[in-house]
């Protein structure tokens, strides 16, 4: 049931990106990949929060914003699944499994204290558990704003989920973080149509609830 969902929505994407592209010309296929961008205005914030992914962009992105002086913390959630040859690197290490381990030493390589670093315990194997997990943290903390770091395409689809499991939009921004070679306006041309797909059927999930 769940897998024949996803093809559905899968081919609903690619007939109606192929019949915009058709019918819009190339400005359909640009939009397609830069409205998934969404980087907003930075301001203090109690912390950053590495999304899982992205390694090493995105904590090297909450470093900066650390070394800004713009956050005094730094919250890691655990990330999805390993590959078995990283799970096998991890093996015995007292954090467990996860990107947050790479994640940890980059950010400590950047001159991060390892004071100014939490790792929240709760499995995230997707980025609506993540968003969760962060929300109830910071609820649980008294409120405040975190800064959602993560990657150029995922960001629209952070905001969406973000506005709607925590509902406080003002209660987070999100960032994104610098990367090679992502040109959101030549998307299908720069080997990033997969992410581009992926994204869109993770946002029309998240509207539709």
């Amino acid at each position: 049931m769940e897998r024949g969902r996803i093809i559905r929505r899968t081919l609903a994407v690619i007939v109606a990106t192929g019949l915009a592209a058709v019918l819009l010309g190339p400005h359909a296929l640009v939009s397609a990949g830069t409205f998934l961008v969404l980087d907003e205005p930075l301001g203090e914030a109690r912390a950053a929060v590495v999304l899982g992914g992205g390694e090493p962009y995105r904590p090297r992105e909450a470093g900066r914003l650390y070394a800004q002086g713009l956050v005094s913390e730094i919250w890691l959630t655990q990330g999805g699944p390993l590959e078995p040859e990283a799970m096998h690197d991890h093996e015995g290490h007292p954090e467990g499994h996860g990107t947050h381990i790479e994640n940890r030493q980059t950010l400590e390589d950047l001159g991060v204290p390892a004071s100014a670093i939490h790792v929240m315990v709760a499995e995230t194997p997707n980025t609506s558990s993540e968003i969760r997990v962060v929300a109830n943290r910071l609820k649980r903390m008294g409120g405040g704003r975190v800064i959602l770091v993560t990657s150029s395409f995922r960001s629209r689809r952070v905001r969406t989920l973000w506005n709607a499991i925590a509902g406080q939009p003002g209660a987070a921004v999100v960032r994104v973080a610098p990367e090679m070679d992502i040109e959101p306006a030549t998307w299908w041309r720069n080997g990033h149509a997969r992410a581009v797909t992926h994204e869109w059927l993770g946002l029309l999930a998240a509207v539709s609830g």
